[in-house]
């Protein structure tokens, strides 16, 4: 299998994941304020996924320092406030199918992940894109200058 732009298989099912997840969490905050509102004591959670998730973002992003630290500055910083933002959201998500049981919003939702999929999708692969394309450049100009 060939690599166009530098683009796999695998990097494009975790860039789909990304973007499902990312689209799942307003889904979750939107669960989050219903269960608020008819049983404020779950709200307990919270704070506890948050410091979850900005343990595990923290954790993430040392794991993948070697992949993400020539392109990305601040990257622990990052990984940590997307990982206290994103838990407590996907935490919720579970909850949805008892929250609005019967509803158009339930049959609204796979439809959502599947677009928010795409888009990550998209996204990745237009960065690619443009990497690849800013690289040739350079490697064009390079070998002009030194003629």
């Amino acid at each position: 299998m060939t690599a166009r732009y530098g683009i796999t298989f695998p990097r494009l099912l975790f860039a789909a994941a990304a973007g499902v997840v990312l689209g799942a969490v307003p889904v979750g905050y939107v669960t989050m304020v219903a269960v608020a509102a008819a049983q404020p004591a779950r709200l307990v959670v919270v704070p506890v996924m948050a410091g979850l998730g900005a343990v595990l973002g923290r954790m993430l992003a040392r794991r993948t320092r070697a992949a993400t630290r020539p392109t990305m500055r601040g990257h622990v910083r990052t990984f940590t406030a997307v990982g206290a933002l994103v838990l407590p959201g996907a935490a919720f998500l579970g909850q949805f199918d008892h929250v609005f049981a019967n509803t158009a919003a339930g049959s609204a939702v796979g439809g959502a992940f599947m677009a928010s999929g795409t888009a990550g999708i998209v996204v990745y692969y237009r960065r690619r894109r443009r990497i690849a394309r800013q690289s040739a450049r350079r490697s064009t100009a390079t070998a002009s200058m030194s003629r």
